[in-house]
């Protein structure tokens, strides 16, 4: 987070007036895109859960995407035989992987 932070110090100095993130429309205002960023990386560095979930979120999103979706009964061994599931259980939320299953899918 703090190497990011530094990254978008550097970024105003640019002359852009567009830019692409690689997914996405363009941005149209770099400025506002720039700032938005820079607060959710300093509120992940306040609170690392929050990048933590993020991360998750997103690893799992494209997962789906990749497999087309997966049934119901298929998520949870999923989940459980991934490297970023049981890092992100063990060290971002402090939990053993199985009993965040749970928590971590959606109602």
């Amino acid at each position: 987070m703090v190497r990011a932070l530094e990254t978008l110090d550097h970024l105003p100095e640019l002359p852009a007036r567009r830019a692409y993130s690689g997914h996405g429309p363009a941005i149209e205002d770099p400025k506002v895109a720039i700032d938005a960023a820079r607060r959710r990386y300093e509120k992940w560095l306040e609170e690392p859960e929050k990048a933590c979930w993020h991360a998750c979120k997103r690893i799992f999103a494209y997962a789906l995407m990749i497999y087309g979706g997966l049934a119901k009964s298929a998520v949870c061994p999923y989940l459980l035989r991934c490297p970023w599931f049981q890092d992100f259980t063990r060290h971002g939320f402090g939990v053993e992987p199985e009993p965040f299953v749970e928590p971590f899918l959606p109602r």
